[in-house]
Formats: structure tokens, sequence, C-alpha cells
């Protein structure tokens, strides 16, 4: 009925071959395609992981995750540069860091807020664990949010990939806008390490 969009995770967790989404409309579920099909060259096409073919599999049960490790993600967030709203004059960053997947991975943890710097904001290697279950399904996101006097969030940038194309140690993330396009000096400087959860 209109341009919106559904969260397509859901469809892509039960194998669906196709899920059609609005590419006119910059929003979440789009920033979550063009994250997922990051992968295989960002060709549009990817393998089904082995455990989906397995008749017992049910994406909302983790036991029927045959052969999957479970993966501990660590993300350091040590600064950042240039996050501003456009015509807006100074932010006052947030950094979002969700995990986006399987029902029992999902989750969020949210950055202190830094007052009145977007230009060069620091967090001081603050840290956040996520412990994931079934990488293969799972998408890291960075939703940079900017925080007004009234406590109110507003959106600034944002940057998407799936877990299993992560690369670790010190990274520079390269944000985007709501329509998943570089902004060019937007970025955070982050460290990632991972572990296989089943040996911790």
């Amino acid at each position: 009925m209109d341009s919106s969009n559904y969260n397509p995770i859901n469809m892509w967790n039960c194998g669906s071959q196709m899920v059609a989404l609005n590419f006119q409309t910059g929003d979440k579920p789009m920033q979550l395609n063009q994250a997922k099909f990051r992968d295989n060259g960002r060709c549009g096409y990817l393998l089904k992981p082995e455990f989906m073919f397995n008749d017992n599999f049910d994406p909302y049960d983790k036991n029927t995750l045959i052969g999957v490790e479970p993966l501990t993600l660590t993300i350091r967030i040590i600064a950042g540069r240039h996050l501003c709203r456009s015509k807006k004059g100074v932010a006052s960053p947030r950094i979002l860091i969700e995990i986006m997947g399987a029902p029992f991975d999902s989750s969020e943890q949210k950055a202190r807020h830094i007052l009145d710097n977007g230009f060069n904001p620091r967090w001081n290697d603050e840290t956040y664990e996520f412990v994931i279950t079934n990488p293969h399904f799972a998408l890291l996101r960075f939703v940079v949010q900017d925080i007004d006097v009234f406590g109110e969030s507003n959106f600034i940038c944002q940057a998407t990939y799936p877990v299993t194309c992560l690369r670790t140690g010190y990274r520079s993330v390269w944000l985007k806008n709501a329509y998943s396009e570089d902004l060019e000096l937007s970025s955070l400087l982050i460290h990632i390490s991972t572990r296989n959860s089943s040996y911790s």
C-alpha cells in the first residue's frame, strides 16, 4: 500500500530465495539488505549454510544448529570523526551497536553520548561484548545518533556488516547515510576481536 519495508531477516533465516524490498526507501530494512549482500563479492547471491539443509533445522531453535560454532565478538569504540547532522550545527553523538540475525542472538548496546563534539569525539576504548550463537545469520550494525537538548535521538549515519565478513584488529568504519551511500569524511575508529565461544 505504501513504500515502507518490512524486516527481511526472518525471511532470510527461513531460507527464502528472494526477499523483495522497495529500494527507493532509505530505511533500516534496506540498510540490512545492502549489508547482507556485501558477502560473496556483492554479486547478489549467497549460498545457504550447510546446517540449513538439515531436515530438523529451525531458525528459532539454537539446538538445531549442527556444526555451527558460537562466536564471542568484542568491540572497542575508540573515536570518530565528522559525526554531524547536515545543516544542524554541532552534534552530540552517541553510538548504538546492534547484532541482528537469529532471534536468540539479537541484542544492542549503547555507547555514552559525547556532548557538543561531533567533529572528533573520543570514547576512550569503551568495550562491548556479544556472544553470537549463529554467526552465519548475524549482522553487525553501528548507528550514530545525535542526542538533542531534549534527550531525543536523531539519526546521523550508519554502517552494517555481516559478522562472517568482519576482520579483526584496528578498523576504520566508513559510515553511510540512510540510503547506504558513503559519507565522504564520516568514520569510526574501532578495534574488533573474536574468539570461539565453545573454547572460552
